[in-house]
């Protein structure tokens, strides 16, 4: 197999162009085209890698010293796993791993999380808007399928901070687009608000965003309803109430 170098974008690029426009964010994420453009700086686990493959999202398998052969910095951490929320299995590099040498630090100690803010929406933002809630409301799930990887990244460059910039440009779109009280984010889990008078389906999220590029993990998606669960929480869209 060939070392990849050439980098692919996902996105309909026009599409994010028209809907930023209609939206009058164009101006506020003139970066996002300009990042999906010209790149931004940078059995379950065998199935995994095997998608990610076939989708252009991984490249390999290679041996250690052909990626260090391409990158100087280059060090390999053990492969862990998670168990997501609906029971699926997905592989991880624990990339915190101590290696209980002095000359082999974690990848993670060379970034500082100061460098990287975030505009994800925590339990304390999330609980303050059901507490101040007075309207009876339905919620839903959409997952942004593979997240960071649907993002171009620079070879050369990290792709830390790549994802959360265009997010939070289709996190607006939707709520320009659609009658929406709200959307939570949570990385790449987004909570949807709405008003239970409120005609928005999440078939219509879910359309308009492929036609942006953004893919949804099925599994993880879920219609509006009165009940959803959203970091670790289990929210009440008619009562508030937490559980």
């Amino acid at each position: 197999m060939s070392w990849p170098k050439v980098i692919t974008c996902e996105m309909n690029i026009a599409g994010w162009e028209s809907a930023l426009l209609k939206a009058n964010l164009l101006e506020k994420y003139s970066n996002v085209l300009t990042g999906f453009r010209k790149e931004l700086a940078k059995e379950d686990i065998t199935a995994n890698f095997q998608r990610e493959l076939e989708a252009g999202r991984m490249f390999g398998p290679f041996s250690h010293e052909t990626v260090a052969h391409h990158f100087s910095f280059f060090q390999s951490s053990p492969l862990g796993e998670v168990v997501n929320s609906d029971g699926s299995v997905r592989p991880i590099n624990d990339l915190s791993f101590l290696y209980n040498q002095p000359s082999i630090p974690s990848v993670n100690s060379f970034v500082d999380k100061d460098d990287f803010s975030t505009t994800w929406d925590d339990f304390n933002t999330v609980a303050s808007f059901f507490r101040n809630n007075t309207h009876q409301l339905q919620l839903s799930l959409f997952d942004w399928e593979k997240a960071s990887r649907q993002i171009p990244t620079a070879i050369p460059t990290s792709g830390c901070g790549s994802f959360g910039r265009p997010a939070d440009a289709w996190k607006e779109i939707m709520i320009a687009e659609f009658d929406l009280v709200h959307v939570f984010r949570w990385v790449d889990d987004n909570l949807f608000v709405k008003t239970t008078d409120s005609t928005t389906s999440m078939a219509d999220i879910v359309h308009r965003s492929l036609q942006l590029g953004v893919k949804t993990n099925k599994k993880k998606y879920s219609e509006f309803t009165n009940k959803q669960k959203f970091i670790g929480f289990l929210w009440d869209g008619t009562n508030g109430a937490l559980k």
